[in-house]
């Protein structure tokens, strides 16, 4: 899929009043009832505007880089279920599957928090070597064209990574909506009813749900 900003020619922090002028000057340009003018180009540039020109939709596509609305709530609705699933399944002890399942999605929200932050440490450090990196040969500057690509993956993966925090904060939301009827030590072997090791089954629990 054509990149949307790259179809209007701005740039990505365009404001939406560029945005707005620059789809008047590309449709003006590119109208199929105009000489010179394309019906496919000029679909892609209303494919565009459509997405760019909708702050909610531009939001979603900066986030995703597509123009599918991402529905965080169904994600988030799915990682609980599967999570409380998987709980329940692995544990022959009653232990309290909501505080494990929020236990794990609270330590997934810190694992990607920080790939985040590294992936814009090592974006910064790709975009300054770009500048760094002078070519004095002839042909295609091979190496600015490998860091370019390297930049647009870690582009691409942030987005993801930023993605995957807000399903993560959102399924969280949703867990403190939910308590888990559960006594310790109610339905559990007597040998392990104890405050120590009922904590222990509930790390080996939550450990199994890392694996």
């Amino acid at each position: 899929m054509a990149d949307h900003y790259e179809t209007l020619g701005v740039p990505k922090d365009a404001a939406a009043e560029a945005i707005k002028n620059a789809y008047k000057k590309k449709a003006k340009k590119h109208h199929p009832d105009r000489a010179g003018g394309d019906s496919a180009t000029m679909s892609a540039i209303n494919a565009a505007y459509s997405v760019l020109g909708d702050p909610q939709k531009r939001l979603n596509y900066d986030k995703t880089g597509t123009d599918k609305v991402v529905e965080v709530d169904v994600k988030a609705r799915n990682m609980i279920v599967g999570l409380i699933v998987s709980i329940l399944d692995n544990n022959e002890a009653d232990l309290p599957a909501v505080d494990i399942a929020a236990a794990n999605v609270e330590q997934q929200i810190t694992a990607a928090e920080t790939n985040v932050r590294e992936g814009l440490r090592v974006l910064k450090r790709v975009e300054k070597a770009m500048k760094r990196i002078k070519y004095k040969g002839s042909g295609a500057n091979l190496v600015l064209l490998a860091l370019q690509q390297r930049a647009e993956d870690i582009k691409q993966k942030r987005v993801q990574a930023e993605l995957n925090v807000t399903v993560l904060k959102r399924a969280l939301e949703m867990l403190s909506d939910y308590e888990y009827d559960w006594v310790p030590g109610s339905d559990i072997d007597p040998a392990f009813a104890t405050a120590t090791a009922i904590e222990e089954q509930m790390r080996a629990a939550w450990a199994r749900l890392r694996r």
